[in-house]
């Protein structure tokens, strides 16, 4: 199945000088504070302007619930011009009161060291405009910013390509693992195969290794569904219907034997 990239920005057959450019939005680091609890709920906003500062074009980015360490994962392709600029701007979202910006990053389109190739991700603090915040770090964001080549301007295989990598080898975290931060502020780690959190992170897997693991996963669910049914027929008067528990267990090696 063909995956439609949509591309915001200008549309294609605008009369300016127009290119292409993907943005990819990982994750933030380190978010400021807000709420009484200390944690906030940002979402981001992708927005190009044009050289007046208005708004050509704008996509939201979902919210992330309590957490200083919000993780996206996602890419955007835009149709800009050299005389734009992106920008990125983090809001803790309310539901009280009006959503507060904490902070924006700004990358012109006419910098010279964007270039046609995917680069590694690169941490950008994020600035802000209040007097009381300046001086402060309010967190970053991780983010790549690259030309698309004018020959594959229609492909629609190359922003989805972008996202599975990232969601397999972004940051050291495995497939299958979420990094999350706790109300106490604590980052915990999600196993959500084996439905597991522990505060250590994960370690990471050598590439083409990510089947093994998850055949891995299952094995070790399914002995975890095996000896939970055994632990319950013997602190139970009542003896456990074998037939379901060989049901269930055939279910779960069922994908290994695919």
């Amino acid at each position: 199945m063909v995956v439609q990239t949509v591309i915001h920005g200008y549309p294609p057959n605008t009369d300016n000088d127009t290119q292409l450019i993907r943005v990819r939005l990982l994750r933030g680091q380190k978010i400021g504070r807000r709420d009484l609890f200390g944690v906030c709920s940002p979402y981001c906003l992708v927005r190009l302007e044009n050289s007046n500062g208005d708004v050509v074009d704008e996509v939201q980015v979902e919210t992330k619930r309590k957490t200083r360490h919000p993780v996206w994962n996602s890419v955007f392709t835009f149709r800009v011009t050299r005389s734009c600029q992106l920008k990125l701007l983090v809001y803790d979202e309310n539901r009280l009161r009006k959503d507060s910006l904490i902070g924006f990053v700004s990358r012109s389109m006419d910098d010279s060291r964007i270039s046609t190739q995917a680069p590694n991700p690169e941490e950008y603090p994020l600035a802000t405009s209040s007097t009381s915040s300046k001086g402060k770090s309010i967190g970053s964001l991780l983010l790549t910013f690259h030309f698309v080549p004018s020959s594959s301007d229609n492909s629609p295989a190359d922003s989805t390509a972008d996202l599975q990598q990232q969601q397999t080898t972004s940051h050291g975290m495995p497939q299958g693992w979420e990094e999350r931060e706790d109300g106490n502020g604590r980052t915990v780690y999600i196993n959500h195969a084996l439905r597991t959190t522990q505060f250590t992170p994960p370690e990471s897997i050598p590439d083409g290794n990510t089947d093994a693991i998850t055949e891995q996963s299952v094995i070790e669910e399914t002995r975890r569904r095996r000896d939970n049914y055994e632990h319950r027929s013997q602190v139970t008067d009542e003896p456990s219907d074998t037939a379901v528990v060989s049901n269930e267990l055939t279910a779960i090696h069922f994908p290994l034997n695919l």
